[in-house]
């Protein structure tokens, strides 16, 4: 996360593109939405809801979005997507780049959006506040559930360097 929404944005419709070609062998073609959606983001077979976390490998949690601070609902509380894709880094995950191991990898990580509901239940207790004014309300769910609960694992080359 960058804390800054133009920014963030981009990281965001960068993981729409990852996802969706990652996604094709298992779903086929998927079209990224055009313009603001609340549902989801990929639409083809099925929707996806596409989620990047770029904190949580500092956190080790996915921060997940469902209503701003005003009350209104958002995120995984208006999703209408059949599955959540989220990207985020696991610092279990064992993978290797031009030959070197590396322990902490950058995953993507394919949900049904019902699983991600009940761990976000589960997890309800855990909740912050972020986004770029501070005016959305976050519950934390660590990276170990999502990678426990998730139906497929993708490895996704580092998105930025650290």
């Amino acid at each position: 996360m960058n804390y800054e929404f133009n920014k963030d944005l981009l990281d965001g419709k960068k993981g729409e593109y990852i996802a969706q070609e990652l996604l094709r062998d298992d779903f086929g073609k998927l079209e990224v939405v055009k313009g603001e959606c609340e549902f989801y983001d990929l639409i083809g077979r099925t929707t996806v809801e596409v989620k990047t976390d770029l904190y949580s490998k500092k956190t080790g949690n996915f921060a997940l979005e469902y209503a701003k601070t005003n009350g209104k609902l958002t995120g995984i509380s208006v999703s209408q997507a059949e599955y959540y894709f989220i990207i985020c880094f696991d610092k279990e995950s064992i993978g290797y780049e031009d030959l070197v191991y590396n322990k902490g990898w950058w995953m993507g990580y394919l949900l049904k959006t019902d699983v991600l509901k009940e761990l976000a239940h589960r997890f309800s207790v855990t909740k912050t506040i972020g986004g770029d004014n501070g005016d959305v309300n976050l519950i934390l769910i660590p990276v170990d559930e999502i990678r426990e609960y998730s139906e497929m694992q993708y490895y996704i080359k580092p998105l930025k360097k650290d």
